[in-house]
């Protein structure tokens, strides 16, 4: 959970499966495969509404939007991939990440002060505990590795600046390429990382499905709608739906440029099966393992919208 964030599309290379997700011979995803990265297309399926989502639409007017889900995540590994061109107009490349491994894209965790920068390496000396300090190195190793082979460069000659922060305008808004000529966002929730890569400003997250402490601790400090929706649901559903929402909330702030800078109030996304409708984006679930959540959004191309405002939440 960041406070200012970072941008990307969606494409998939050397695609692996999720719980949930069908690779079989002749299935959509082996239909997609090319010899190098493929690109996923939005895919909007209508899905039946639990009961717990009956209740909630029942008590505060939830709206049952059509499912939209990446099911086709591309899985960045211990061998080098095959990464393809940078994707058009607003299609997204989306990959994935065990920063658990040992090697990153051929290229060994432990010598990856070799690629990062100074500022890179400053930030992973500065994590206390070992394990976050290795999860950070990994995905900022693995995100070069990406980057690099989007922009025909090596991974060390990606140059990472900041943005202007939008809040404040100040010098610490999301990460970008120099030059601008691809958007990314990254985000790591326990040992998963999430990357996106676009043509246009492009925001990710992935979540770990939280605890009943950790919702109840923050669960209030969301819009007022989505606290009442979360309220209603039974408790074996309270958490996946939370971690759902946080995870669209998170992807569309990270894609604005505010972060959690403004809070979490606004917009109003909602925790049904498909967000809720935000002008100037889409924002789409995507495949995750059990126990994760994750979502990615993408601005649409000429849209005043695409950098503040959202939804105001059911009536």
């Amino acid at each position: 959970m960041m406070s200012c964030p970072q941008s990307g599309t969606v494409s998939t290379a050397n695609p692996r499966r999720f719980r949930g997700v069908d690779t079989r011979e002749g299935s959509s995803a082996q239909r997609m495969r090319s010899p190098s990265a493929v690109t996923t297309a939005l895919r909007t399926t209508h899905s039946p509404v639990s009961e717990g989502t009956r209740v909630a639409s029942r008590s505060h007017r939830l709206l049952d939007y059509p499912r939209q889900v990446i099911e086709h995540v591309n899985q960045l590994g211990s061998d080098a991939p095959q990464i393809g061109g940078l994707p058009r107009g607003r299609a997204v490349a989306v990959w994935s990440l065990d920063t658990t491994l040992a090697k990153v894209a051929g290229r060994p965790v432990d010598r990856a002060g070799d690629v990062l920068d100074a500022g890179e390496r400053d930030r992973a000396a500065r994590l206390v505990r070992p394990g976050d300090r290795l999860r950070y190195v990994a995905s900022h190793l693995g995100l070069r590795v990406l980057l690099g082979g989007y922009l025909g460069l090596a991974p060390e000659q990606v140059s990472l600046v900041r943005e202007d922060c939008p809040c404040c305008g100040g010098p610490h808004g999301r990460p970008a390429v120099a030059g601008g000529a691809v958007h990314f966002s990254l985000s790591h929730s326990g040992d998963l990382a999430y990357f996106a890569f676009a043509r246009l400003p492009v925001g990710i997250d992935v979540e770990k499905v939280p605890d009943a402490t950790t919702l109840a601790s923050v669960v209030n400090s969301l819009h007022p709608s989505e606290t009442a929706e979360l309220s209603v649901l039974p408790d074996s559903a309270r958490e996946i739906a939370f971690a759902r929402l946080w995870s669209r909330k998170e992807a569309y702030l990270k894609g604005t440029g505010a972060g959690l800078a403004l809070g979490l109030v606004d917009p109003y996304i909602g925790s049904a099966p498909a967000p809720a409708p935000l002008p100037g984006w889409t924002l789409t679930d995507l495949a995750a393992p059990a126990g994760y959540a994750a979502a990615v959004a993408v601005a649409t191309p000429g849209d005043a919208a695409a950098t503040t405002g959202g939804a105001a939440g059911p009536a």
